[in-house]
């Protein structure tokens, strides 16, 4: 099967090719990029006029790793139809979903590679995958180049790049948010990708009003279920050679640990704009919980029927079980309770 690369414009292709050593046949397919590349353009040009009046509301954060519990927590809100969203169509579009904001043709929902859970273009999706494909300095690069996962946590968070890489970032985000507000109207943005429990406080100096939804898990099921979404992603991405399990297992718990304590630290600084929720409650009784949550960040909206109806369409989802050794359940107590 031949590899994806996402919907990578030639700037993006070019900055990766920068920050990597890829095969010379790599990204051949020069005509899709130049038309991304157009799209792009076209993109700017028709709301450049409308841009400068969008405002931007301070969005709610949720945050947590990978196979944290974020996709669900994100789509039970995204139900909720008081909140905007980047959707599928716009995360994986980005040059062109508000210039063509139509749907595609082929809309039919899909399962996603690493949980078999349900996707559609209309569906609530992450929007690090839009600043990959814009061209942006983007963790997600690793799905691409494995060997870049070890510097996942360093390649989410502006604050340790160079100052033009970090202004450069920060104006494809507002970019892209702004054009996700303006498709949405007036409702508040909620965003969801895992990069974000590692720029909290970041994302704090860009939107010091943002709320913080936090959802944890059993660390045992997010490595044994990070790993192996890893495995699945570089199945169908990686252009370059897998690096051994044990780099990718440390690299997994260095993430893991990061994103722990980078929510530890920012929940003490602002306890009245952050809320963390465990998973496994979640799933038990989860308007129980976000109402809890509601209460607690004063946000009135996040139970309704919709939430209600997308929680019930959802109560029998199995979820792929993913298991650790013995050895792997020594090194990540180690690793998460001895630093």
């Amino acid at each position: 099967m031949p590899k994806r690369y996402f919907n990578l414009n030639l700037k993006a292709w070019h900055a990766i090719r920068r920050r990597h050593p890829l095969p010379v046949s790599t990204g051949t397919r020069i005509q899709y990029r130049l038309l991304a590349s157009a799209l792009t353009l076209a993109q700017k040009a028709a709301v450049r006029p409308i841009a400068g009046a969008v405002l931007l509301k301070d969005p709610i954060f949720i945050i947590g790793h990978w196979r944290s519990g974020t996709t669900l927590l994100h789509e039970l809100l995204a139900a909720s139809g008081h909140f905007s969203f980047p959707t599928s169509h716009a995360c994986m579009r980005p040059q062109a979903f508000l210039a063509h904001p139509s749907l595609p043709p082929a809309a039919a929902p899909s399962k996603r590679p690493m949980d078999d859970m349900m996707v559609s273009p209309a569906s609530a999706m992450e929007g690090e995958f839009a600043l990959l494909g814009l061209g942006a300095r983007s963790a997600y690069e690793a799905f691409l180049i494995p060997d870049a996962i070890t510097d996942i946590v360093l390649n989410s968070d502006p604050a340790g790049w160079p100052e033009h890489e970090a202004e450069e970032w920060t104006q494809y985000l507002l970019a892209f948010l702004a054009a996700c507000q303006m498709a949405g109207g007036d409702r508040r943005l909620i965003l969801k990708s895992p990069t974000h429990a590692f720029r909290l406080s970041f994302l704090d100096r860009l939107f010091p009003r943002a709320a913080y939804l936090h959802i944890d898990r059993n660390p045992e099921d997010i490595l044994a279920s990070t790993l192996a979404m890893w495995r699945t992603m570089w199945d169908l991405y990686a252009i370059t050679p897998i690096p051994d399990a044990e780099i990718v297992e440390r690299a997994v718990l260095d993430s893991m640990l990061a994103a722990r304590q980078q929510a530890s630290a920012f929940a003490s600084r602002h306890p009245d704009r952050f809320h963390s929720l465990r998973f496994e409650e979640l799933v038990a009784d989860p308007m129980a919980v976000l109402g809890k949550a509601g209460a607690a960040l004063a946000l009135a909206d996040l139970c309704n029927d919709g939430v209600a109806a997308h929680a019930a369409a959802i109560r029998n989802f199995t979820r792929k079980p993913h298991l650790l050794s013995g050895a792997q359940k020594t090194r990540l107590r180690e690793r998460l309770y001895s630093g």
